[in-house]
């Protein structure tokens, strides 16, 4: 009962005598001829540390000595494991896998201080640092791999921001249609710990990646891009975040709604549809929950506001035509 994760391995060292640790399952299983020994070598031209893998009619395969290992996952829901994605699915520039030294798991031979970690093809490949790394450990450094992810985790292909990566774990929404849909959303999924929610992240030619990220989902009309509070609050699909704005470094909140808002019916009890004119860049039509919108966002009425704030229009060079959420009194607003 809970949110129990269970022990996953990370070397063979974390397994009994006679076992050994699998990368893509993090369990440790029976050493056996079909555990042990390497799968044939594909003898391609891909060297030590490139990327490789199978896109639609052509194979990057590595060279003799050299096994292909996937460092990107999804959680396959019929067998409630996470598995390695198809390079298929994400197109030639998002080859899924790296070109590692092969080795015996059993015997676990590795240079450089590396371990022999167990794949389910047969055979293994050496990983560094000497054991697999957990949620938040650096993994990618100037295009490079620093280490490898345990079970259940990726080096996160979305957020690498100035060549750095983390591990980060894969998840898979409750609702299979929020799976196959190509809205950026958040979900429930078991995949994720509590405080956690599972968030649509990055869109490929065929397949979607949602990460588990710290959180709380919100209800229709509830606040979202709203850095004043506590828990970051992601959006529950259908819903997408609408009305944000970013100013410089001061961002617009905004508000979890259906798109596109039609008609009034839309809004479920306990919100009150608002009808914003204007442009592209113009908030939206939306359904907003009383006292939702935050500093600065988009309102017709103080009931928008989260207190102490006001509904109110702006002046001179900050009036943009449309009224926004701001303390009584404040320099630049008309009332």
């Amino acid at each position: 009962s809970g949110d129990c994760t269970p022990d996953i391995c990370n070397s063979n060292n974390d397994c009994p005598d006679g076992t050994v640790c699998q990368y893509e399952t993090g369990q440790c299983v029976d050493e056996s001829s079909d555990v042990c020994t390497p799968k044939p070598s594909s003898d391609g031209p891909r060297r030590l540390g490139d990327m490789c893998g199978d896109v639609p009619d052509h194979s990057f395969d590595c060279e003799a000595g050299l096994v292909c290992a996937s460092h990107r996952f999804l959680m396959n829901r019929t067998t409630g494991e996470y598995e390695q994605e198809s390079s298929a699915k994400w197109g030639v520039g998002f080859l899924t896998g790296r070109c590692m030294q092969a080795c015996d798991p059993c015997d676990g031979t590795c240079p450089d201080d590396g371990t022999c970690v167990a794949i389910k093809a047969g055979g293994g490949f050496c990983v560094l640092q000497g054991k697999l790394v957990g949620e938040g450990d650096l993994c990618r450094f100037l295009d490079q791999e620093t280490a490898w992810c345990e079970a259940g985790l990726t080096c996160d292909p979305s957020l690498q921001i100035q060549n750095v990566a983390y591990c980060r774990r894969f998840c898979t929404p409750d609702n299979p249609e929020v799976w196959t849909s190509a809205t950026f959303t958040s979900a429930a999924s078991p995949d994720c710990p509590s405080g956690q929610v599972c968030s649509h992240v990055v869109d490929t030619i065929d397949a979607s990646v949602w990460l588990c990220v710290a959180g709380k989902l919100q209800p229709t009309g509830g606040p979202c891009n709203d850095p004043t509070l506590a828990s970051e609050p992601f959006c529950t699909w259908p819903d997408r975040c609408v009305n944000y704005v970013y100013h410089g470094q001061l961002p617009i909140p905004g508000i979890c709604s259906p798109t596109p808002v039609q008609h009034c019916s839309q809004c479920p009890a306990g919100t009150n549809y608002r009808e914003f004119a204007g442009n592209n860049y113009d908030p939206a039509r939306s359904c907003i929950a009383p006292g939702a919108v935050g500093y600065s966002g988009f309102c017709e009425e103080d009931v928008d506001c989260k207190a102490p704030y006001k509904c109110q229009n702006l002046t001179g060079g900050y009036d943009d035509g449309f009224k926004h959420c701001k303390p009584e009194g404040c320099p630049h607003c008309a009332n």
